[in-house]
């Protein structure tokens, strides 16, 4: 049996929705550490990977390992209908009906109940390198992240490049180029930092889908950091939770991302 109560539902429902046009199913696993997460979209260039320790729950349970797959926008469409902060959120897998999963809102102010039980897919299988070792990585600030981030709304792609004293992030259309500039410090306590293990990597140049970085910006809980991290091109853009606990987006290089103008 696995039942859980969520201590901040407006959180979860933010990072559902931002994946459920990416993805298609959500392969979700639980066990007496809390509940993890992860998925692939179609074309396998996006991996999303989450851990929810259960210190994150109001309340908790899980008697055995398990785990259950959803359709990524039948759970958004679900989450979504509650929106009030004064509605409670609770998921519940149970050995006598294991082909369902019920997500129950309870309102505490008018005391009503909204039952929605969710039949749940085939299993995806989904393989993953491990991302232990790593070229290079920095911390930036995530509201400024996602800011900077949604200013190069008008660009297709992002190149991401790390020099000495910066992480730049560049785009460009036909009428424009947009080169935002983060500085770093090697203090991990200011907003920017960076952590080289491969200098090779500082005349390489990573290029995005702009979109892709939008929807990995958005992702960020109430993590007030965000770490980027890289390795031979791959980028997992991370967000940190209390107890060991993440929210991690992997982004595939553009197969013909040329270097941008200067």
């Amino acid at each position: 049996m696995f039942e859980a109560k969520f201590r901040n539902l407006a959180i979860f429902r933010q990072l559902i929705n931002t994946v459920d046009k990416t993805v298609n199913l959500l392969n979700f696993s639980c066990d007496i550490n809390g509940m993890s997460m992860e998925s692939m979209n179609g074309a396998k260039c996006i991996y999303i990977s989450m851990f929810w320790p259960k210190s994150e729950f109001q309340k908790y349970f899980c008697d055995k390992k398990t785990g259950w797959t959803i359709d990524a926008k039948i759970l958004s469409k679900t989450l979504k209908m509650s929106e009030l902060d004064s509605e409670t959120c609770i998921l519940k897998l149970t050995d006598d009906n294991p082909d369902e999963i019920l997500v129950e809102f309870n309102n505490a102010q008018s005391g009503l109940v909204r039952k929605v039980y969710m039949k749940l897919m085939e299993h995806e299988d989904i393989y993953f390198p491990a991302f232990s070792n790593v070229d290079i990585k920095f911390i930036i600030d995530s509201k400024d992240f996602q800011q900077e981030i949604a200013k190069m709304i008008s660009c297709k792609k992002v190149q991401i490049q790390a020099t000495e004293n910066s992480v730049i992030f560049k785009g460009k259309t036909d009428l424009q180029r947009i080169h935002i500039e983060f500085p770093l410090h090697s203090n991990h306590n200011n907003d920017t930092s960076l952590e080289v293990m491969d200098s090779y990597f500082r005349d390489n140049n990573s290029v995005f889908l702009r979109k892709m970085v939008t929807k990995a910006s958005k992702m960020s809980g109430r993590s007030e950091t965000v770490e980027l991290k890289f390795l031979n091109g791959i980028c997992c853009v991370e967000y940190k939770i209390r107890d060991n606990g993440h929210i991690r987006f992997f982004l595939a290089p553009v197969v013909d991302g040329a270097s941008m103008h200067q």
